[in-house]
């Protein structure tokens, strides 16, 4: 038979070859299931930032769309009007502001015109006609002070030679278009009229809400393109649609009868150090023979702020920044957040990447685990109780055969000298005879022990019940257990509590292998103290008490767990003077539970071992 060890070794093996091919499956499939969630991640990001590129671009196109059919004239400064003596324009003549004066569009902070023979003019600010207007409309004091600080801080930066290599050159054989007339990023335009030509990409499930909303935006910019299609014709001159979308062409070029108007470029103004660039809107215009530029100062913190909000709900972490980089030495790719209508890039922020490390473990791989778990503790346990079964076995083997051994030896020694006739005196031929005797019952109760154990584990064990007095039950035994206790050199005393006439219906002889184990147990290890083992009989809630004592060193601590189990024995059971087989105890409390009762140890007593059985009284506790 191969060695426990070698055993625990061998399962030890198998153990850590499933649980190693488990981990490298579960690694796998964590692996996958983190690539397909990231995946998934991205996707839903991608999503998300497409419909965020969308929203802004459908803010801003028909404001811009707007301002780049703005006519020629309303950039001109108006002529003075009309004054009394008193420098006051006279109330008689009809006095209107011109357009841009009171333009209220935050995004536009200031409009602009620069030729090289006379500079900047401003149609907001270099009217004579302004300070009176500043005075009599509502608000516009306080605005007037704000155009003049943008007007200053575009002067001190204007860099002419400079704004004029970022414009195109202006043509005279394409027509305009109010929608498309950004001529900022070829690559970011022609990825704009795909979207236009094919609406918004559907989002996801989760999107549905959030395409919803977007439909408010849509809207807008439908709106604002029907209301822009009759200024567009005329400039055109009835200049085709390709597409069939009811939009005109792609130009670059807006041509009328007083003059060549160019594209409306977006373009970011170098600023000093101290100074933050300036977001301009630059058009080339010629009228005659003279060039100029017409322009647009951005107020680009207000837009920054409006165009996050309109955002807010798909990416909150989300930023806007300036591109100065020009766009033919970058990529697609790193272009693809780039606005197609302003040179600003699109921060989608931390929140449209967030990783799937953290993904947690699957119910089925987590079950198969547990499983795992289970499985290996059932057979490890299976195992244990296995190795310790075959070595109680082994050692009950064992201590039989030692035990049938010694009687065996006796009764063969002595029948033979008896027969022989080597003992020829007849006190000497009478001993022989009683350790005949003694070594015979010895035998018997080893052999009768262990045939009512094995009838208690099968589930056998046949009952002779009658109804006896608590008192006679005793004393049919009281002979034997008082033989046991002397063989010990110990006194037996009975403490008998019980009425003469109460009695109970119970198997008298499983009853008297009871109290003879418990004794015999006493006299093993009940030595060392005062050499008595006492029964006490006594009735406590209708149960008869049967408790046997004795005044040794009682049961050490930590082997009152295993006091029960069969074939356990003390540590002095180890001595050759105590031989057993440890089946005493446990037979014992087998008997008493087969009777209806049950057997304990009172570890509360201050010295020796106490043990008490208890069995049920019957209903009727006299004799009939």
């Amino acid at each position: 038979m191969k060695t426990p060890g070698r055993w625990w070794w061998y399962y030890g093996l198998a153990c850590a070859v499933f649980a190693a091919a488990l981990f490298q499956i579960s690694r796998a499939f964590l692996q996958s299931e983190r690539d397909r969630l990231q995946s998934q991640e991205r996707t839903e990001a991608m999503q998300k930032q497409r419909l965020a590129l969308w929203r802004l671009e459908s803010y801003l196109m028909p404001l811009l769309a707007q301002e780049t059919a703005r006519p020629i004239s309303d950039y001109e400064i108006p002529p003075p009007h009309s004054k009394n003596k008193g420098g006051e324009v006279e109330t008689s003549i009809p006095v209107q502001a011109p357009p841009l004066f009171t333009l209220q569009a935050a995004p536009f902070a200031l409009f602009f015109q620069w030729d090289s023979s006379r500079g900047f003019r401003c149609p907001q600010l270099d009217s004579e006609d302004f300070g009176w207007w500043s005075r009599h409309l509502p608000d516009q004091e306080s605005l007037m002070h704000k155009r003049s600080e943008v007007f200053q801080k575009l002067q001190r930066n204007w860099d002419s030679t400079w704004v004029l290599q970022q414009l195109p050159a202006l043509e005279s054989d394409q027509p305009f278009n109010p929608v498309f007339a950004m001529n900022f990023n070829r690559q970011q335009q022609q990825a704009m009229e795909q979207t236009l030509a094919q609406g918004p990409e559907p989002p996801s499930q989760e999107g549905v809400a959030l395409s919803q909303v977007d439909n408010d935006s849509a809207m807008r910019f439908q709106n604002a393109i029907q209301a822009l299609q009759p200024q567009a014709q005329v400039l055109n001159r009835g200049a085709p649609d390709p597409a069939n979308r009811g939009l005109p062409i792609r130009p670059s070029l807006l041509t009328s009868d007083t003059g060549l108007v160019g594209s409306l470029t977006p373009l970011w103004l170098p600023a000093s150090h101290s100074e933050s660039p300036l977001l301009l809107l630059v058009r080339k215009v010629r009228q005659g023979n003279l060039p100029f530029l017409q322009g647009i100062v951005l107020d680009w913190i207000f837009l920054k702020q409006t165009l996050l909000q309109q955002i807010q709900d798909l990416l909150p972490n989300a930023d806007l920044n300036p591109v100065t980089t020009p766009g033919e030495e970058l990529s697609l790719q790193s272009t693809s957040l780039w606005l197609a209508t302003l040179p600003v890039e699109l921060q989608p922020g931390p929140a449209a990447f967030e990783s799937a490390s953290g993904i947690g473990l699957p119910l089925p791989l987590g079950l198969t685990w547990v499983a795992f778990i289970i499985a290996a503790g059932a057979v490890g346990f299976a195992l244990h109780a296995s190795i310790s079964f075959g070595k109680r076995r082994s050692q009950f083997a064992s201590t039989v055969t030692h035990e049938l051994r010694t009687p065996l030896t006796t009764f063969r020694m002595y029948t033979e000298m008896l027969a022989e006739g080597m003992v020829r005196e007849e006190h000497r031929r009478s001993e022989y005879h009683r350790t005949l005797q003694k070594e015979s019952d010895r035998l018997c109760r080893l052999v009768e022990n262990v045939l009512a154990f094995a009838r208690l584990e099968e589930g056998r064990n046949p009952q002779a019940r009658q109804w006896l007095k608590v008192e006679d039950l005793i004393e049919r035994h009281l002979a034997m257990l008082q033989n046991r206790a002397e063989e010990a050199a110990m006194e037996f005393q009975w403490d008998h509590q019980v009425a003469p006439e109460v009695g109970l219906h119970t198997d008298p002889e499983a009853v008297g292998q009871i109290l003879f184990n418990l004794v015999d147990n006493a006299a093993k290890y009940g030595l060392g103290g005062k050499p008595v083992i006492l029964l006490r009989t006594e009735i406590k809630d209708a149960y008869l008490c049967l408790q046997v004592r004795d005044y040794g060193p009682g049961v050490p601590a930590e082997f009152r767990r295993r006091l029960f189990h069969p074939f356990e024995r003390g540590p002095q059971a180890q001595e050759p003077a105590k031989p057993g087989l440890g089946l005493g105890l446990s037979l014992a409390k087998g008997l008493a539970r087969d009777l209806g009762g049950d057997l304990n140890f009172l570890a509360e007593a201050e010295f020796g071992a106490v043990f008490i059985v208890k069995l049920p009284l019957n209903h009727s506790e006299r004799h009939p």
